[in-house]
């Protein structure tokens, strides 16, 4: 007569009921058989009691329910038998590497069987590494893709090949050599470039250029050689010792102010030339000269200020001394002092071809002089005998 033991469906197994130490509990709908612990809601599977007891799994390849070990010889592989992975000498087969759906090269304590689609290769084991830090020497078996990450850290990357980025940001800790290795193209201790830059250049370049600047239809704009700027120079500030322009036809200078609207009917300042001095004291404007629209302004002052009576301006009037706007051709906001000599050989030294007109003065007579050219004066008015200085008083 059979022997029944307690039985049920799996789910009435796992309701609130927990077999003694020993008892056996087979479930109807999974064909399963379990054994009580005394402690466990259901009982322990029987396929997962290892040989040590105590339902902690399994501990060796013999104790899983589809691997089946008789007696093994070195060298055995397990095989696929239809139901189970059996051990066995298959064929002569000596070792795993002996068959032919299996390629074993550079295996290392660690490695694993992987199939790549034709034959079971040698991989990395990477069902229990969480981190690389897990593997102390980690090999990539194709490129890193990070995945919109960084890569970020203390330590060093050494890169046998070209690195290729649209930016570099931070500070370079060594020098950038060309392709034979030797020579320095970028000094990290001396903060230099060496050697041709072809390309755009955005930002300020603070040091010595050595070498000519061309335009991208190759014409020279910057002679290196000779230290000269032989282009258009549009710029709103330039600084330099010495700016020289050498052209053989036509050298100048403009100075343009520049506007998107209308500037037909515009008043006012066009542009401004000032001579500075700048230091711990700040910065003085010793002299400047503006242009107007309707004339210019020369003006100069040992502090620094420009009032008017400073100010000399030269429009289609006239010129203006000591004021602008000028009323006459010489236009004089101020007392004019004429040629001043001792006497009359002094005079005669330095004003070697007077021309009717001119007035000096006389410190031994205490006069005033006038040169005359004529000898008559036009009109029925008195005429002299000769051209001389004469006394005006």
């Amino acid at each position: 007569m059979p022997l029944q033991i307690r039985r049920g469906t799996d789910a009435e197994r796992l309701g609130s009921f927990t077999p003694v130490e020993g008892e056996l509990i087979y479930t109807t709908d999974t064909k399963k058989l379990y054994v009580g612990d005394g402690a466990t809601v259901g009982g322990v599977a029987i396929d997962t009691v290892g040989s040590g007891g105590g339902g902690g799994g399994a501990s060796v390849l013999n104790d899983l329910s589809d691997v089946i070990i008789g007696a093994l010889n070195a060298g055995d592989v397990l095989k696929w038998n239809g139901a189970n992975w059996a051990g066995d000498t298959v064929g002569g087969v000596a070792s795993l590497d002996d068959l032919s759906d299996v390629i074993i090269e550079n295996a290392i304590p660690g490695s694993i069987l992987q199939y790549d689609g034709v034959h079971w290769t040698v991989g990395a084991d990477t069902t229990g590494m969480s981190v690389l830090t897990d593997d102390s020497s980690p090999s990539l078996g194709g490129n890193l893709n990070l995945n919109s990450s960084s890569i970020t850290g203390n330590g060093d990357i050494n890169i046998t090949g070209t690195i290729t980025a649209p930016q570099f940001t931070g500070n370079l800790t060594g020098d950038v050599l060309a392709d034979d290795d030797t020579t320095v193209l970028v000094n990290h201790r001396t903060r230099t470039f060496n050697g041709d830059l072809t390309g755009d250049v955005t930002g300020n370049l603070n040091g010595d250029v050595n070498g000519s600047l061309f335009a991208d239809d190759s014409e020279l704009l910057v002679d290196g050689v000779r230290g000269r700027v032989v282009c258009n120079v549009d710029n709103e500030t330039i600084t330099t010792e010495e700016f020289l322009l050498q052209n053989a036809t036509l050298p100048k200078i403009t100075s343009k102010l520049i506007s998107t609207g209308d500037l037909s009917a515009y008043s006012g300042l066009v542009s401004e030339i000032g001579f500075e001095t700048e230091g711990s004291n700040g910065n003085t404007s010793y002299a400047r000269i503006q242009s107007y629209t309707n004339g210019i302004i020369i003006t100069a002052n040992d502090d620094g200020t420009h009032p008017a009576e400073t100010l000399h301006t030269f429009t289609k009037s006239g010129v203006a001394i000591g004021g602008v706007n000028p009323t006459a051709k010489l236009d004089v906001r101020g007392a004019i002092k004429p040629g001043v000599y001792a006497d009359a050989t002094a005079r005669d030294t330095d004003i070697t071809s007077p021309v009717e007109g001119m007035m000096v003065f006389l410190q031994d007579t205490q006069k005033m002089q006038v040169y005359v050219s004529d000898t008559g004066l036009a009109g029925s008015g008195p005429s002299n005998s000769t051209a001389d200085w004469y006394d005006m008083y």
